[in-house]
């Protein structure tokens, strides 16, 4: 997937997959198809609509903090945001500890597909 193209509800739906919630569609006694998530040891009775990451800071901002996510307001060009992990800072620059941040004029949107990276990561290293 692409991150810098992908819409709003795949990008959701990745994160809560990288954050180990099974995600699928459900259809209700209306007809009406809401898409819900549940931890992958928890039972079908305990699901939950998917979280809207890209546009919640309830839902977000437990995994900006969790991830130790930096978002920066980038007043020079667009006045778009930045987003990157804050460890970046810690070891002396930018790009000396990883490549991974995103511009959005959206700083939650921007904020989720730098966890993407960061989640991809580390589900990567395990392998």
């Amino acid at each position: 997937m692409d991150l810098k193209t992908a819409t709003n509800f795949e990008l959701n739906k990745r994160l809560s997959e990288l954050m180990g919630y099974v995600v699928w569609n459900l259809t209700l006694p209306s007809g009406k198809i809401i898409t819900v998530m549940r931890k992958t040891y928890e039972s079908d009775v305990c699901k939950i609509p998917l979280k809207d990451y890209c546009n919640s800071w309830a839902d977000m901002g437990p995994v900006i903090e969790e991830l130790d996510i930096s978002l920066i307001r980038d007043v020079q060009s667009d006045n778009s945001w930045m987003a990157v992990p804050s460890i970046c800072f810690k070891f002396g620059g930018f790009d000396s500890m990883f490549d991974i941040h995103h511009h959005d004029t959206n700083p939650l949107r921007a904020a989720v597909i730098v966890a993407i990276q960061v989640l991809g990561q580390r589900a990567d290293e395990t392998l």
